[in-house]
């Protein structure tokens, strides 16, 4: 049963641009960096970095790793040069896309269905997609 009016979204964000001094290939590791299951090789560093900060740093940067290990984020082959996706039922799902050096945002929530959702955000990406290389 619904108890509130359950509101439908849909929309691009987090446009950004990485910098022309980072290879291609660095750009795509450090954007799936952020959506990979980190292994426990990769959480060990990111721990032993955190240690060597001032107080302020490694404490915002503990609570964001504890936020980061809560987060499941699937590899979703086909658009851009990786793109990951995430589906919450309060807020739909979130496809995260890199296309060479620009990365944003697809948020899509128009049924209770990940799968449906999923599609739609992967046919919107292609769309501007599209639309940005003519």
């Amino acid at each position: 049963s619904i108890i509130g009016p359950d509101n439908n979204i849909m929309g691009v964000s987090m446009l950004s641009f990485s910098s022309d001094n980072i290879d291609l290939e660095s750009a795509k590791d450090n954007f799936d960096m952020g959506y990979k299951q980190l292994s426990e090789v990769e959480l060990k560093k990111i721990e032993e970095n955190l240690a060597k900060q001032k107080d302020e740093v490694k404490k915002s940067g503990t609570e964001l790793m504890k936020v980061r290990a809560n987060s499941t984020w699937e590899f979703v082959e086909g658009p851009g040069t990786s793109a990951w996706f995430k589906w919450r039922d309060k807020f739909g799902g979130e496809l995260a896309v890199l296309a060479g050096r620009a990365k944003f945002n697809i948020k899509v929530k128009v049924s209770d269905n990940p799968m449906e959702n999923r599609g739609i955000a992967e046919k919107l990406t292609e769309k501007i997609l599209e639309k940005c290389h003519k």
